[in-house]
């Protein structure tokens, strides 16, 4: 028998900030630390950094390293959760092609288990968000770029290399801009809140009418603002990215006839101007028999679904399995 205790970490490893959890067994957050992240920055430095955190907590909260049974990890970016590699992450360039389980697991002792970070965050919100209840989701979200997560049959839906979900790039318009991937047309690269930004400064460069035009730089967010106030040009940029949105989220529901489509993100904060375009088309493009059953809702927890779903999955992969009730709806088996 496994001499390691119940507790678990969970780990969301993002563009802006390193955060770290530690939780009972039962799922229940009891601290947490979070550094910034230095996204040119090297994965030993970054490796490094989430080893003392993890230490920290440890030692906050009076256990050893060896009272700690599992470790899960989310990453921004393609991942092989099986070799436990992240592969190319667009907005960590130093993190290439980095075995992220291994070298944790070696700098901690704790089993380490690798997921990318939007299928946690749909993982977390299926578990203790606006999924709970479900066992077919669908986890979308909107922000910098835009990324997803699947659960199918109350399992976690990686797909045979690791990569499902990447919603994002979905081509859209075979004639559309350059997406940060380098591929053309994609969802991402027109519709993210970095391509809205984008969107709207080329319309102004080219000589449209807008209060954004006296800012030097403006985030999505801003121009959901200038909407708000009645900005012509801002509407139409939320309007036409929220339309292109909801024909692929319609697709979705055509495609995977989940239960439960979730909206999560910064950029859904934006409201009705970026999100009734959203919903008619998604209206507009599913199957009747599909979307008549599908609830459609915006997120549950917020920015903590990524580290609550790291949090499940560490569970999943505790000596002995998932304790309680929810045993017999374990994620991707590990």
């Amino acid at each position: 028998m496994s001499l390691r205790g119940r507790h678990v970490v969970g780990i969301d490893v993002g563009g802006t900030n390193l955060r770290v959890s530690l939780a009972r067994e039962d799922g229940e957050i009891i601290d947490r630390r979070h550094r910034d992240t230095e996204p040119e920055g090297l994965a030993a430095d970054g490796i490094k950094a989430l080893g003392e955190m993890i230490e920290e907590l440890a030692a906050a909260n009076d256990l050893r390293l060896s009272g700690i049974g599992s470790c899960g990890v989310g990453v921004p970016g393609p991942t092989d959760p099986d070799k436990g590699i992240l592969y190319d992450p667009p907005h960590l360039p130093g993190w290439h092609n980095v075995e992220v389980a291994r070298l944790l697991e070696e700098a901690t002792g704790i089993p380490t288990h690798l997921e990318n970070d939007a299928q946690l965050a749909a993982y977390g919100e299926f578990h203790r968000g606006a999924g709970r209840g479900s066992r077919h989701l669908v986890f979308v979200t909107i922000s910098t770029g835009i990324g997803g997560g699947i659960v199918i049959d109350g399992r976690l839906y990686s797909g045979a290399s690791g990569s499902a979900g990447e919603i994002g790039h979905v081509m859209v318009d075979p004639d559309g801009p350059v997406c940060s991937c380098g591929r053309r047309g994609h969802l991402e690269g027109l519709a993210s809140g970095t391509s809205m930004a984008r969107i709207a400064r080329e319309r102004i460069a080219a000589g449209e009418n807008s209060s954004l035009a006296s800012l030097d730089t403006f985030t999505a967010q801003e121009i959901g603002e200038a909407a708000g106030a009645g900005d012509a040009l801002a509407i139409s940029v939320l309007t036409n990215a929220g339309r292109l949105l909801g024909l692929t989220f319609g697709g979705l529901l055509n495609i995977l006839d989940p239960e439960v489509l979730i909206l999560g993100g910064g950029v859904v904060q934006i409201g009705a101007v970026l999100l009734d375009p959203l919903y008619a088309a998604i209206k507009e493009q599913a199957f009747e028999a599909n979307y008549s059953h599908a609830r459609i809702t915006t997120a549950g927890l917020g920015q903590d679904a990524g580290l609550v779903g790291a949090v499940e999955w560490a569970i999943d992969h505790l000596p002995g399995g998932r304790p309680g009730p929810s045993a017999a709806s374990p994620g991707r088996p590990g």
